[in-house]
């Protein structure tokens, strides 16, 4: 009995040890609704054109699939990237992200993250858009003038496009998530680097406020912060009413039509649209008025001629007051064609057509 009693404390012992050896990837990636990271995000590239914007990844609620899911946004780009917690891709199950919805430019290099859901140093797997990847234990990281503390450095080569084609880091820290990603191009040798500035937990808050078009009430429309609803969107009532909650502090509004109810905004034409929200510290309320002009024909009484320009502009008039619709030809106003309606929001002088004739 007591030879028994031993072999046992022995197994659970060596048991216990062998787990301890092994890490485990929520550890490192935090997907806990209002996590947030912000970034300085820059691109280098000669190619495809310099970046260079601060940019907050937050960790948003949502409903089914995906597991989770992070915006990307700032002042020059806005992503959503949905993933899952225990995606089997061949012979590991992984952390990673899996769906754009959407994801643009930059964005890209966000979404090729993956992590087996436990590890040990050395480890290699094939992650989502067939990257391959190996992750190691590094240690201590410096980002930016801040010392991180038990660091993971994921390296991985992709695939695609000659913009996403080359080699890539991921180095992220225990208790924090990602503190910076470092990507090589092969087209160019550009880089694309996202370095950690600061980390903590974003507050939700309300979003709500009406949506016109044209000056009037855009009702039965999806206001919602990524393609796919995942549980956040709200339909504008009657008066163009909307409300919904998301954790800030860069929020982009998505709108548009759902009209076959598959949860994904419809592409239509020059729909949906985005409006992005700012530096939210608290509830918001706002008005948005979108214009969508067509022209069957010329102002009338206008003689054009080879070489003439039509131009129709808006010059706004106060907060919840008026805009002066004007035709100029040649930068000259054409009597007679000025026309006065009601507005809600729009920018001083707002070029709505600009017609050449050859």
């Amino acid at each position: 009995m007591i030879k028994i009693i031993r072999s046992v404390a022995l197994f659970i012992f060596l048991n216990s040890a062998l787990a301890s050896a092994l890490e485990v990837s929520t550890d490192y990636f935090k997907t806990d609704p209002g996590t947030a990271i912000q970034f300085h995000v820059t691109d280098d590239s000669s190619t495809y054109g310099h970046f260079d914007d601060v940019l907050w990844a937050v960790s948003q609620q949502c409903t089914g699939q995906p597991d989770f899911i992070y915006v990307l946004n700032g002042q020059k780009l806005s992503t959503s990237i949905g993933g899952r917690l225990h995606s089997v891709e061949g012979a590991k199950v992984l952390t990673m992200f899996f769906a754009g919805v959407p994801t643009s430019n930059q964005g890209n290099f966000l979404k090729f993250f993956s992590l087996p859901n436990t590890f040990t140093d050395g480890d290699t797997w094939t992650g989502g858009w067939s990257c391959t990847c190996q992750v190691n234990l590094v240690g201590s990281v410096q980002v930016n003038g801040t010392s991180f503390d038990n660091c993971i450095d994921i390296t991985y080569q992709a695939t695609g496009s000659d913009y996403t084609l080359g080699t890539g880091h991921f180095i992220l820290a225990k208790g924090i998530g990602l503190v910076q990603i470092r990507f090589v191009r092969t087209i160019d040798n550009s880089t694309v680097q996202f370095d950690h500035i600061s980390h903590g937990t974003a507050a939700s808050h309300t979003l709500a406020g009406r949506i016109f078009l044209n000056d009037r009430p855009f009702a039965g429309k999806v206001v919602q912060i990524h393609n796919r609803g995942y549980g956040i969107r709200s339909v504008t009532d009657g008066t163009g009413g909307f409300s919904l909650n998301a954790y800030g502090p860069e929020i982009v509004l998505r709108i548009g039509a759902d009209q076959n109810g598959d949860d994904t905004l419809d592409f239509s034409g020059s729909w949906p649209r985005t409006y992005p929200l700012h530096n939210v510290a608290g509830d918001v309320y706002t008005i948005i008025n979108f214009y969508e002009f067509m022209f069957t024909e010329t102002p009338k009484g206008a003689q054009l001629n080879t070489g003439d320009t039509l131009t129709l502009q808006a010059d706004f008039e106060g907060t919840e007051g008026t805009t002066v619709m004007q035709w100029t030809k040649n930068g000259e106003a054409l009597p007679g064609e000025t026309e006065r309606v009601s507005c809600v929001r729009m920018r001083k002088k707002t070029t709505l057509a600009h017609i050449g004739f050859l």
